[in-house]
């Protein structure tokens, strides 16, 4: 049964359909246009037409003037925990059955994670649509959870949001970009004679008058109509306002204690808005009612004015003085019934006067109380407690110092470096003052502004009494963040340097940890690994005496150590380190930090083979960096997830998260360009694309010298080139590269950097026909791989040695490499690595390997569900992926066990052959 469309909007309604059909793919519908111009009936009408097609329908919307945290959220939770069975609940368990999750902070993801799941878990037995309305109202938290599941679609599951046009917050914009699938809607003005239509027992020769003043507008239209007799109202405020003035007093105070209160209202709240006793605001309620003002919900103690732009035009009708009069009566009751700080805390907002002392209080309170789960919310009460504070420059630095924090932990960078240069004007100078400045420095490179930091953080140790003080160190270890940044090496260092003098002059193992770190990472950028190693280990070794309450003063410690012991290749001790710092971030609430460590983990796990697990904390601290706008980690971590795509030969998804980020990244942004190309230009080089995998690295290394490139991380870049150049047959050129990447390792003492330098002269002699060379160079690689502790790139070097001892005619040791290759990708998930392998191994008359032992964790789970009688859709709703992701994981283990359909899948898992 199709639902009759909405005159006018029929070719809407058409195109609203096509996405229910497609509903499989996880489609959005967005519906914008002006106010009153039938966003809300379309939405509903789309829900109606899905009803009737045996979608499951859940819907909720946001509220102007209101924005409690994930209100909005708490109907369609409530609709989708609903329609799971006891079962299913026990199984998602309680973190997934509501959106309060408490005090997430950076990692607020999850209550996203927590709907999805839910969510996809009633996907998988019938269509799902998601309607949330209004949504240019809703909260901060509610926007990021929402963004979340734009970026994350569940399959199944239709999302339909409206909104007003031009009203949406930044972080829902970037996330309604429409992809295939999806349908985008501007809803304009209705035709003429359908607008006529409309106006049932208005006289012919008014009907004309009246849709020329509605503009087309639905709501505008019915307005005006109401007032019949008399001339035309020249607005329909002026209309709302004569319909508002026909109400006696009590009824109009009623309305705007309603309006004040929120939506859906209760009357007894609204009563005491008003400044009415109960009865009296309920036989007020009961006459608006009567005149079609408000409406009454399903619940019948909840009413709601009959279209929002009502209660709008009534809130600004009721005046600014009354109506601060009628939020601190509210206030007032709320605190008498003994409701939350947060639950008071918009209304003591709105009525409080300068040098409130309780408001102060009451705000600061409520900020504390949602901070963990909305910190856009509590910024905005600590905003209003910072500007009700007089002259009280301590109360009002400690007020700045929490706003500054939560808006860095909500994304809104911009204001909190706004707070932090208001805090810096009441901090005297000295040490408080200069860790002022080291936070705003590190926002400023958040930002991108790499040269305002270094002006601020000069001027800063310009103004130190002292050169040699902890302050000054402090100072000098930011600065050298700033050289690591903008791609100054020789500045990095000498800053990093300064910071250690400072440093051993006093007392602070913290502080001296601190530089100890830092001058590693600098060492490692200028090519010095051995004085990088033996800082790391200074650092290390302070770091190892700290109890968790000190790792939680220096987490800076933590990040540049793990980072150090990474860039060293000591992978197994950047694990711990990373993995220490992402513990204590989570327990004592540090916020900001955690995205960068949950990167470097990330990182540390790719470098040890670990695809699977590097994917999930790469996408962990990918989206904790989209809420708090930390940039660089962002960066890092999609890369890390672009490199595990490319790895599990995802080769579309690998070129399409790092071609994504790369263009996101300025000119200026060295480092993070710096840390793409490599990426970027495997994911050209795998698709097919040598020229475009060379000239991503001249364009970002600066040319064949790769002068933007740390000494350090040459090698790997010119053996790519190596491979790029063998990939179009220019042998000279590929010689070339490879003697510049020999020459770049040399004596640079890091393992993997000679390993890559030997793979690559290893690849060019296998091409030019010397495989007994090749194999002596593959044979290095494959050790000193070994020895650096990065097992795939053991793997793919044994592929190469592998074809190289076959081009010897040595087929036996060729066939020991390969299947050690193969093995070890098969364990890994490395289906880039372990294809190749195979195929030499065919090409020598060798089947590969059969049984599950081959399959990477992933691959036996999706096929342990594919033989337990589960479809496609179904285990993509059970392990929250796309069903492209099953299909593709499903491929590669039919295609690992020779099973061309998916029942001789499962008679080879039954089997083990």
């Amino acid at each position: 049964m199709r639902v009759d469309p909405l005159p006018g909007r029929e070719d809407v309604m058409d195109r609203l359909s096509g996405a229910l059909t497609g509903a499989d793919a996880g489609p959005a519908v967005v519906v914008s246009g002006a106010p009153g111009i039938g966003k809300s009936a379309v939405l509903a009408a789309l829900a109606a037409d899905a009803a009737t097609r045996g979608f499951r329908v859940v819907a909720g919307a946001a509220t102007q003037y209101d924005g409690a945290p994930l209100g909005p959220l708490v109907t369609v939770t409530a609709g989708l925990t609903d329609a799971l069975s006891a079962a299913e609940r026990a199984e998602l368990g309680s973190d997934a059955l509501g959106v309060d999750l408490g005090s997430l902070g950076d990692e607020r993801y999850r209550t996203a994670r927590a709907v999805a799941r839910i969510a996809a878990r009633i996907a998988a037995r019938e269509p799902l649509l998601v309607v949330v309305d209004d949504v240019h109202w809703a909260d901060p938290a509610t926007a990021e959870v929402l963004a979340h599941l734009l970026r994350h679609r569940v399959p199944g599951m239709v999302l339909a949001v409206g909104h007003r046009t031009g009203r949406l917050a930044p972080l829902l914009r970037r996330a309604l970009v429409p992809i295939d699938g999806d349908v985008h809607v501007r809803l304009g003005p209705l035709p003429a004679d359908v607008a006529a239509a409309l106006l049932v027992g208005v006289p012919a020769n008014r009907r004309a008058e009246l849709v020329a003043s509605s503009g087309g507008n639905p709501f505008y239209l019915r307005e005006l109509a109401r007032h019949r007799g008399g001339s035309v109202p020249t607005s329909v405020l002026a209309a709302l306002r004569a319909e508002f003035a026909a109400l006696s007093e009590p009824v109009r105070l009623a309305a705007q204690g309603a309006a004040v209160t929120g939506e859906p209202f209760d009357p007894v709240l609204a009563a005491a808005a008003a400044g009415l006793d109960v009865d009296e605001a309920l036989d007020a309620v009961d006459e608006l009612v009567g005149v079609d003002l408000v409406t009454v919900t399903p619940d019948p103690r909840r009413f709601r004015f009959r279209h929002p732009l009502v209660r709008e035009a009534v809130h600004e009708l009721a005046g600014t003085r009354w109506r601060r009069a009628a939020h601190a009566r509210l206030a007032a009751t709320l605190a008498a019934q003994g409701a939350a700080p947060a639950e008071r805390a918009p209304h003591v907002l709105a009525a409080a006067r300068p040098g409130d002392r309780d408001a102060i209080a009451l705000l600061t309170a409520a900020a504390a109380e949602v901070t963990g789960r909305s910190p856009a919310t509590a910024a905005r009460w600590l905003r209003g407690a910072v500007d009700l504070v007089g002259s009280d420059a301590a109360e009002r630095a400690g007020l700045l110092r929490k706003l500054a924090k939560v808006l860095g932990t909500a994304g809104r960078l911009p204001a909190a470096r706004e707070a932090l240069t208001e805090l810096t004007a009441l901090v005297p100078p000295g040490s408080e003052r200069a860790d002022v400045v080291v936070l705003a420095a590190n926002l400023d490179l958040q930002l991108g502004h790499h040269d305002a930091a270094r002006a601020l953080l000069d001027d800063a140790l310009a103004g130190q009494a002292d050169p040699r003080s902890p302050a000054a160190a402090r100072l000098q270890v930011a600065l050298a963040a700033v050289g690591m940044h903008a791609g100054d090496y020789r500045a990095m260092r000498a800053a990093a340097a300064e910071a250690m003098a400072s440093a051993r002059t006093g007392g602070d193992p913290g502080l001296r940890a601190l530089a100890a770190a830092t001058l590693a990472v600098a060492e490692y950028h200028v090519g010095d690994v051995p004085a990088a190693r033996a800082c790391a280990a200074e650092a290390g070794l302070l770091a190892a005496g700290f109890d968790e309450a000190q790792v939680a003063r220096r987490i800076g410690v933590i990040a540049w150590l793990g980072w150090a012991q990474w860039f060293t290749e000591d992978y197994a001790a950047a694990e711990a380190t990373f993995t220490l710092g992402c513990e204590v971030t989570r327990r004592r609430g540090l916020g900001f930090v955690l995205a960068e460590l949950q990167a470097g983990l990330a990182c540390t796990l790719l470098s040890r083979g670990r695809i699977a697990d590097a994917a999930r904390e790469a996408e962990d601290a990918g989206d904790a960096a989209e809420l708090t706008g930390a940039r660089l980690a962002l960066g890092m971590a999609t890369m890390t997830r672009a490199e595990a795509a490319l790895l599990r030969g995802d080769t579309d998804v690998a070129l399409a998260l790092s071609s994504r980020t790369s263009a996101e990244l300025a000119p200026s942004d060295v480092a993070g360009r710096v840390v793409c190309g490599p990426v970027l230009a495997e994911a050209h080089l795998a698709a097919g694309g040598a020229r475009a995998a060379a000239a991503t690295l001249l364009d970002i290394g600066g040319g064949a010298d790769l002068v933007h490139v740390e000494p350090t991380w040459q090698p790997r870049w010119y053996e790519i080139l190596t491979h790029a150049a063998l990939a179009r047959a220019e042998h000279a050129a590929a010689a070339d590269w490879a003697d510049r990447a020999a020459r770049a390792a040399a004596g640079l003492g890091l393992a993997g950097r000679t390993a890559a330098a030997a793979r690559a002269r290893g690849a060019v002699l296998l091409a030019g026909a010397d495989p007994v060379r090749a194999v002596e160079a593959l044979a290095e690689a494959v050790e000193l791989f070994g020895v650096a502790g990065c097992p795939l790139e053991v793997a793919r070097s044994r592929v190469l040695a592998g074809q190289a001892l076959a081009a010897c005619g040595r087929s036996d040791g060729a066939v020991r490499e390969l299947r050690a290759a193969e093995s070890a990708a098969a364990a890994a998930g490395a289906e880039s690595v372990r294809k190749p392998a195979v195929e030499a191994l065919r090409a020598l008359g060798r089947r590969p390997r059969r049984g599950a032992a081959g399959l990477s964790a992933r691959e036996k789970e999706v096929a342990a569900l594919a033989a337990a009688g589960l479809s496609d859709r179904e285990i993509a709703a059970r392990l929250v992926v796309s069903q492209r992701t099953v299909a593709g994981h499903l491929a590669r283990a039919r295609s690992k066990l020779g099973a061309r359909t998916r029942t001789g899948l499962v008679e080879a898992l039954t089997t083990g052959e």
